[in-house]
């Protein structure tokens, strides 16, 4: 099984799009556990809304909002796909986005937050750079390669303890959105080695 890497910064390109800058109200500083794969059972608020940035000027609505804080977000649409798949180990979370003259943009938004880890990493095959003071310590990777018999059993959509803000898709996934006409979705397909 194929799987792929999903891009979180969209097209950053085009300016004509929502760009998100900011995690949604009411988190009170613990919007890093949506990016980082943690349980946000106790801290998600009812009516969560992400205020589009006034010096940002995009608008125009995508499958998945780009953004700069390492969120999934991305249309309903794609979420009933999605769910067509094993999303046992995933939170979906509702968000509404707003204009930035704070008017109601759109409530058709989610927040995927993949929270299982799959240790899945081959650090031989990967190119990864660690901490000159610490060697066991990674600061960050150029280029990942999993190792494919401890894949065996993952589910369609995980996270990596060495890379947590980081989605993985299944070929699945990818199979059955093809044709679709989700946008502003960039994968990439990680190496494996047998």
């Amino acid at each position: 099984m194929q799987y792929f890497e999903v891009d979180t910064l969209g097209d950053e390109q085009d300016k004509s799009l929502v760009f998100i800058d900011r995690e949604p109200e009411g988190l009170d500083g613990f919007g890093f556990r949506l990016a980082e794969g943690d349980p946000t059972d106790d801290i998600y608020p009812a009516d969560a809304r992400i205020y589009l940035d006034p010096y940002n000027p995009g608008l125009k609505l995508t499958t998945l909002l780009g953004n700069s804080i390492g969120y999934l977000i991305v249309h309903a649409a794609f979420v009933e796909r999605l769910r067509s798949h094993d999303m046992t180990s995933v939170e979906l979370r509702p968000v509404s986005i707003y204009n930035q003259r704070r008017r109601l943009h759109s409530k058709d938004y989610w927040i995927v937050n993949p929270l299982r880890l799959i240790d899945c990493l081959d650090r031989k095959a990967s190119r990864i750079q660690y901490a000159s003071s610490d060697p066991t310590q990674i600061v960050g990777i150029d280029e990942l390669v999993f190792d494919s018999k401890r894949l065996e059993g993952a589910p369609d959509m995980f996270r990596i303890p060495e890379q947590r803000m980081s989605y993985f898709i299944s070929e699945r996934i990818i199979r059955d959105i093809q044709g679709r006409g989700f946008d502003n979705l960039f994968l990439r397909e990680i190496h494996q080695q047998p």
